[in-house]
This record gives structure tokens, C-alpha cells and sequence, in this order.
């Protein structure tokens, strides 16, 4: 108990340690928020967003996550207030399901899968053995979601996640609890946090899965 409280006091020292340099560094981190957007404004933050990272960084010094890989990830971090108004424009939601299905089940979307399945015959064979998972799945999977790596986002995915929990309404929860298993990646060692782009909800990669 002693020492899994000594643990998170150096974490939140390391914390509150790349906050106040960071603040140091440039006055405050509101003035480094970026300049205003042409007409329509975006929304407003729902919130303070440098007092929700503050809170968010103790959390996650509980939650295991330490204090080098916050201060890599977080440290500067701004949000990006454009994804707010992107929180109800999902396509599949904007038509109807036939409509929808027209879109991404296009006879060029099929010609290009079937192509992949040739194409990448021996890995699918691979992926099939390993993981159990059937490749006309996978394959139509990343048709879909990147049109087959074409379109993988360019947002940073815990810019956008870090957003989405300060601010997004309803998708708050979810946007801590991704960027959470996001900077569990980070810390692992897998990705940095500058090299996980992709769309404004935290999808990313060929397959556009999310963090967890």
C-alpha cells in the first residue's frame, strides 16, 4: 500500500512537473490555442481544457499510465474543436441504409477486395491460422474502413480522443476510455504518440480500429 502510494506521488509529481514547464515554456497553455477559424466558428468547449488535462493526467497516473508518457503525449496538447462539430455527421447516420450500402459496397470496392484477396494470399493464409480470422472478414473490413489503406485519417488520434473527453457530451466516456488504452500503447512502447493518426473519433490504421 506504502508503495503504491509513493508511485502515484511521483507520478503526479512528474505530472504537475511537465505542466508548470510547459506553462513556463509558453506563458500559458491558452495562448498557444490556434487561431480563430473562418465562418462558421467551431463550437465552444464545453469546458477548460487545460483544467480537465490537469485532472485527466492524475487519473491516469491511477490508472498506471506513467508520468514520461504523459508528459510526451499531453505536454502542449491543445484541443482540436473542429471534431465537435463532426459529433453527429456520420455518414451511416446522414442516409438511408440502402444508400448507404451503395456507397461502400460499390462494384469497384468489390473488383479492388477481390484483387486483395489474391494479392495478399499467403499472409491472409497466415492470419487465418494464427487468429482464426476468416480473410474474406478482414479483407472486406479494411475495403470499408480505408478503402483499402487509401484513406487512414490524418487527425492525431490522442489530440482528437483528449478532445472528445474534455468536451464531447455524450461521447466523453468514450473518449477517456480510448485515450486511456491509447497511452497504454504509447507506454508499451508500440507507437508514439505522433506516429497514432487517423479519423476524429480515434479510429486508425489500415482496419481503423480504435485504441482498446
Amino acid at each position: 500500500m506504502t508503495w503504491g502510494l509513493v508511485n502515484r506521488r511521483s507520478g503526479c509529481g512528474m505530472v504537475h512537473a511537465f505542466l508548470k514547464s510547459a506553462a513556463l515554456c509558453g506563458a500559458s497553455f491558452a495562448a498557444l490555442a490556434p487561431a480563430a477559424f473562418s465562418a462558421p466558428p467551431p463550437p465552444a468547449l464545453t469546458q477548460d481544457f487545460s483544467a480537465w488535462r490537469a485532472l485527466f493526467a492524475l487519473r491516469a497516473v491511477d490508472a498506471g499510465i506513467g508520468g514520461a508518457t504523459l508528459a510526451a503525449a499531453l505536454g502542449g496538447l491543445e484541443p482540436d474543436r473542429s471534431i465537435l462539430a463532426l459529433l453527429d455527421s456520420q455518414p451511416e447516420l446522414d442516409r438511408t441504409v440502402w444508400d448507404y450500402l451503395d456507397l461502400i459496397v460499390s462494384d469497384e470496392r468489390i473488383m479492388r477486395g477481390r484483387a486483395k484477396l489474391a494479392e495478399h494470399e499467403s499472409l491472409l493464409d497466415s492470419i487465418e491460422v494464427a487468429h482464426g480470422v476468416d480473410r474474406h472478414i478482414l479483407v472486406a473490413i479494411w475495403g470499408i474502413e480505408s478503402t483499402f489503406g487509401d484513406k487512414i485519417g490524418s487527425r492525431g488520434v490522442v489530440r482528437s480522443l483528449a478532445t472528445l473527453a474534455c468536451c464531447g457530451g455524450r461521447r466523453a466516456r468514450y473518449g477517456e476510455e480510448q485515450l486511456l488504452a491509447a497511452l497504454r500503447i504509447v507506454e508499451r512502447g508500440d507507437r508514439t504518440a505522433a506516429d497514432m493518426v487517423g479519423s476524429w473519433a480515434g479510429a486508425m490504421g489500415q482496419t481503423q480500429f480504435i485504441p482498446t
